[in-house]
């Protein structure tokens, strides 16, 4: 069974894709939104109030945050685990994206 690795970052919207390209598109338009700012769906996405943890403790709730949030807005997506990868060239410290691992639901 495939498994894909996407960033939890907004991407170019593409219209018209099917398959794993949309399943893909899916899981990080719902991994980089903030609940309360889509327009016709204000429970898609995760709750931002993690952001006032420590960044220890906001890393921990936004992993499971993610988790939650792809498993009830995409059905076709099963999340194996969400992973941070520490962006390299930056001068913030403990800037890190998280990376969402699924595979397509039910594809043997």
């Amino acid at each position: 069974m495939a498994e894909y690795k996407v960033p939890a970052t907004m991407p170019t919207t593409r219209f018209g894709l099917t398959g794993i390209e949309s399943i893909k598109q899916n899981v990080m338009i719902i991994a980089s939104t903030y609940q309360g700012t889509a327009p016709l769906d204000r429970s898609l996405g995760i709750d931002s109030s993690i952001f006032d943890q420590p960044e220890n403790s906001a890393r921990l709730l936004l992993r499971g945050r993610i988790i939650e949030a792809v498993e009830a807005g995409e059905p076709r997506a099963e999340v194996i685990s969400v992973d941070y990868i520490e962006q390299e060239g930056s001068n913030e410290s403990g800037r890190a994206i998280p990376y969402v691992r699924f595979r397509e639901r039910g594809v043997e």
